[in-house]
């Protein structure tokens, strides 16, 4: 077995790399249920609507470069070109996603010090899991 630490996890938006402290993903499918007379009574489930679901991102706050302004990451603005890496930007297992539309950037500040900047998007599109492409 191989496992991974995480360690060199990152995000890109379109070729900007970012500071990310981590990132997170929540596909999710719609399954449709029916009943009708040749299902014997029995409920059948069938895989409806995929969605690439909601994405969030934590990135370490830089006084230098405020991301924020410099690359308009504020709610409502559009993400193109998402890559979510568990293997560093030269990776290659990665999730794809075309689009998302950021919903939330919610700020953490911990008593340590360390302040974070969250965005919270929703996928818009086509989307694929490590080593698919968006389709």
């Amino acid at each position: 077995m191989s496992f991974r630490t995480g360690v060199l996890g990152t995000a890109k938006f379109n070729t900007t790399e970012l500071p990310i402290i981590g990132w997170g993903a929540d596909p999710v499918a719609s399954i449709l249920a029916y009943v009708n007379s040749k299902t014997g009574g029995h409920v059948v489930r069938l895989p409806g609507i995929t969605d690439g679901g909601v994405l969030e991102f934590q990135i370490d706050w830089d006084d230098s470069n405020n991301l924020f302004s410099t690359m308009s990451l504020r709610v409502g603005s559009q993400l193109t070109a998402i890559k979510q890496y568990i293997d560093g930007p030269s990776g290659t297992n990665f999730r794809q996603i075309a689009s998302a539309y950021i919903q939330r950037t919610p700020l953490r500040v911990e008593v340590a010090g360390k302040i974070a900047y969250s965005i919270v998007a929703l996928c818009d599109g086509t989307w694929g899991e490590i080593g698919q492409s968006a389709s």
